[in-house]
């Protein structure tokens, strides 16, 4: 695509909308399609009601050859329906215009004023928006929005004074309608997702025909062909919205005060330019939208008692031919940044969970025998074995060690009175804690203790945080250390630091999956307490991995080693991504 106005290097795209509507998630999905993997850049809430965007952040996109893509998404805070929580509309608005500076941290009772000394006060035409998209849950729509909706009217309103193009990005569109859950082809045949549609239109303001239903990456860990066709179909438009719009700028003064006037037809040309980037994706063509057919077969099919389901939920491959090529490309895996010797990977979570036994699988898979290196404490015991702040490489045969390490901690309990503090973990998140450092359970490390590191280098920071959790005690997980956990992953989210949960123990959690390790995504108890860790932990399930560590085996199984590989492949994914976009 040419950008129609030499003055700008890109078009910008603002999203907003209600908490937890998926403007974060958009972005993520975005980028795993032109990645072609799963990516998680811009970090999520999992639970529709919570925001974890707060900054002010500009999200470049790239092929998965580095090329930059022509437009930029900026990610903000959610709308609340109080000002005292979520977005000021005022600062929504100063977004728009441009005045907002990269990394601004919103105060939701006082917007960002001309008077503050980051207003920008003389924005250039690349700092200005020039598509404004409001994200919106089509499941959410019907439950008491008015507040949210009156707001996003005020944001449109200003845009339209600006003619500023504007589209509607409609998520969550499979838990709107089992119909649609069990086929997403059948968006465009659905009389529910037309019925949401035709509402947001009418709240809104806006033509069903900039109005896009898209599904984002929230519980996949691959991509999915029919996913990628709804997002790159409003992704298309929008992105040509945007470019008429900053072309219309470069006009003569004939042309100036022209109201912009949406394309209601796609765009073959533009569809062709993304399927260069993403090759196999098809983008579908403008549909109309038929009626609902009586036929409940499909929502029928997708309600099916507890137990062992039909096909997987997850697509997994346990082939040794799959195995042995996930653990040579993290034998081989690259750096991104040229400053870091490896990738730091912090294992965290409650007293018994299975961190140090993680460590083991990890060493086990990659030793090609059962290893024991970190000391663990019996299946059953609720003491924590780890007392100290320790350092795990992992020998790449004779190649030196491989481009990750794993620091093991003490573990969190009830009260702070024999676990870690918190303060001590977020330390470590910061690379403060020097290897080895005793952990003291009545007192965090502070500045000027021996142990606490005073300038971390990059290689000492953490690049990717690891909650372990034993599925089998999710349910009765006390709420003290899901509030411990929970300012973790605040912090962690501060930094930017992206994150992710292994589920452990999942044979004791399901009778199924202790008889068989290949039924655990056949499992819909597996997926119930996954969706359960989700929603306690506020991480999405895309970022939720199941294993089993090697405990009382004394020979390598596969099939374990499938699922430890899996879930490290993306973590060290992950934290590659991190160091990339935040040190290079």
């Amino acid at each position: 695509m040419t950008l129609k106005n030499p003055e700008t290097r890109h078009v910008r795209l603002l999203l907003h909308g209600p908490v937890g509507s998926g403007k974060s998630s958009i972005i993520n999905s975005i980028n795993s399609i032109f990645q072609d993997r799963v990516m998680i850049g811009a970090l999520v809430s999992a639970t529709p009601g919570s925001t974890f965007t707060r900054n002010y952040n500009t999200y470049e996109i790239t092929t998965k050859q580095g090329k930059a893509l022509p437009f930029v998404f900026n990610d903000i805070m959610g709308l609340e329906t109080s000002n005292k929580e979520g977005i000021h509309p005022t600062d929504i608005i100063s977004a728009i215009d441009g005045h907002i500076p990269e990394d601004y941290r919103f105060v939701p009772s006082q917007p960002l004023s001309s008077e503050d000394s980051q207003y920008k006060r003389s924005p250039a035409l690349s700092d200005r928006v020039h598509c404004l998209v409001s994200v919106v849950a089509a499941d959410r729509v019907s439950e008491g929005l008015d507040d949210y909706l009156e707001k996003m009217r005020e944001v449109r309103k200003h845009a339209s004074e600006l003619k500023i193009p504007q589209v509607v990005f409609m998520t969550r569109v499979d838990l709107l309608c089992p119909l649609v859950a069990a086929d997403l082809q059948s968006v465009y045949s659905s009389k529910q997702i037309k019925h949401k549609m035709e509402a947001y239109k009418n709240a809104l303001g806006v033509p069903m025909t900039c109005i896009y239903p898209v599904k984002n990456y929230h519980e996949e860990t691959s991509l999915d062909t029919n996913m990628n066709s709804l997002i790159l179909d409003a992704l298309k438009n929008a992105v040509m919205y945007a470019n008429d719009y900053v072309g219309r700028l470069h006009k003569s003064s004939e042309t100036h005060h022209q109201q912009p006037v949406m394309h209601t037809t796609r765009s073959n040309t533009f569809a062709q330019q993304m399927e260069t980037h993403a090759p196999h994706l098809d983008t579908p063509q403008p549909q109309e939208l038929p009626t609902l057919s009586t036929n409940n077969d499909a929502t029928d099919a997708v309600c099916t008692a507890l137990g062992e389901l039909d096909t997987e939920w997850r697509e997994m491959d346990w082939a040794t031919g799959s195995r042995n090529t996930m653990e040579t490309s993290l034998r081989k895996f690259q750096l991104l940044n040229p400053e870091l010797k490896h990738l730091r990977i912090l294992l965290h979570g409650p007293v018994g969970a299975g961190k140090s036994s993680l460590i083991n699988s990890i060493d086990t898979v990659f030793q090609g025998q059962v290893s024991a290196r970190a000391l663990v404490a019996g299946m059953e015991s609720n003491k924590c074995f780890t007392k100290k702040y320790k350092t795990y490489a992992f020998p790449n045969g004779n190649s030196g060690n491989l481009p990750f390490v794993v620091n093991d901690m003490m573990g969190l309990v009830k009260g702070n009175s024999d676990g870690v503090q918190v303060n001590d973990i977020i330390s470590a998140l910061k690379g403060h804690l020097k290897n080895n450092h005793k952990f003291n359970p009545e007192s965090p490390l502070s500045e000027g203790d021996p142990d606490y590191n005073s300038n971390p280098t990059l290689n000492e920071r953490v690049h990717c945080l690891v909650s372990v959790v034993s599925m089998d005690t999710i349910s009765r997980m006390d709420d003290d250390i899901i509030t411990q956990m929970q300012a973790i992953r605040e912090a962690a989210s501060d930094l930017d630091i992206p994150q992710v949960i292994v589920l452990t123990k999942v044979d004791k959690a399901c009778p199924l999956v202790k008889q068989d390790l290949r039924k655990i995504y056949f499992s819909e108890k597996i997926q119930q307490m996954m969706n359960e860790c989700s929603l306690k932990l506020n991480v999405p399930m895309n970022c939720i991995f199941p294993v089993r560590n090697y405990h009382k085996e004394t020979r390598l199984d596969q099939e374990m080693d499938c699922l430890v590989l899996t879930a490290l492949k993306q973590i060290v994914h992950f934290a590659n991504q991190y160091v990339k976009e935040n040190f290079t």
